[in-house]
This record gives structure tokens, C-alpha cells and sequence, in this order.
């Protein structure tokens, strides 16, 4: 497999800053269509090859981070939304090109993307739950600690003034 290039100013070996999961997920761009193809299928167009390939590249990163997040790993989500921000751009400009005439199997591929973002929105809003829930007990333990009692209801015997 082949490298795609990240930036015009990339050294082989140089990562750029990128992280491993979003090198892996941007190698072979450049594939040949030939490759695209399943070998009993007929050539896809150029149009239709772009527009498979953006939404191979799309998949890998709702997996991804799909799988981190359900594994409970450390998840960068603000390079998951860079690359899904860049997938969307790429598709987008992949669908201005595509002919009225479009592969049937298309739909059910779209489908199948479609199963995989709401999967990923139930986890993404989870994790999102648990952050807000940490954030609430954090906070609450913050205060109890900054207080000096002045104005806690312990003074009353539990009762409110």
C-alpha cells in the first residue's frame, strides 16, 4: 500500500504532526480506479470512483472513532471532527461531479453509512453524558472544598434560613 502524500511540504517519514490513525487514514487516496473495483464489477467512472473512495475514507473514520470511544480509549475529537469535516468537503465536491445515472448499490451504501453515523451519534452523546456528569461532580467538589462553612446550612442543623 501506498502513502499519500499529507502536505506538498511532507518528508517521507515525517509525520507532520499527524497522528498514526490519521496517517492510516488517508493512505491510498491516490489508488488506481482499477483497484476501487470489486473484480467482477464493471470499471467505475472517474466521477463514481471519487465518490466510492471519499466514502471508503468517511467509514474509516466514523469506525474509528466509533471504536475508541466504545473501547473507552483516548479519542482527539477535534482531529475526528477535522476529518470528518474534511470527508463531508470531499464528498461534497465528489456529488457535484456525479452523473444523474448513479449505481443502484450506491443507496444501499449510503444506507449502510447512514447505520454507522447514528451509532456514532448514541456514542459520541454517551461520552458527551459521562463529560458533563464528571465536570458536574468536579465542580461540586471544587466548591465544597473553597468553602469555609460561612454560609453552609450545617451551621442551622440542616435547616434552610
Amino acid at each position: 500500500m501506498r502513502m499519500a502524500a499529507m502536505s506538498d511540504k511532507s518528508v517521507e517519514g515525517e509525520s507532520l504532526g499527524f497522528s498514526l490513525a490519521a496517517q492510516l487514514a488517508w493512505t491510498d487516496v491516490d489508488a488506481p480506479i482499477a483497484e476501487l473495483n470489486a473484480p467482477d464489477q464493471p470499471a467505475l467512472s472517474p466521477e463514481m470512483a471519487t465518490l466510492v473512495s471519499s466514502l471508503d475514507r468517511l467509514e474509516i473514520v466514523i469506525d474509528q472513532e466509533t471504536a475508541a470511544l466504545e473501547a473507552h480509549q483516548p479519542v482527539d475529537l477535534a482531529e475526528m471532527n477535522r476529518r470528518k469535516s474534511r470527508s463531508l468537503l470531499e464528498l461534497s465536491r465528489a456529488l457535484r461531479g456525479l452523473p444523474d445515472d448513479v449505481d443502484s448499490s450506491l443507496g444501499e451504501r449510503l444506507t449502510g453509512i447512514k447505520a454507522k453515523l447514528t451509532r456514532n451519534c448514541e456514542v459520541l452523546a454517551m461520552h458527551l453524558a459521562a463529560a458533563r456528569e464528571i465536570t458536574t461532580i468536579l465542580n461540586g467538589a471544587l466548591r465544597a472544598a473553597e468553602s469555609d462553612g460561612t454560609y453552609s446550612t450545617a451551621l442551622l442543623g440542616g435547616r434552610t434560613a
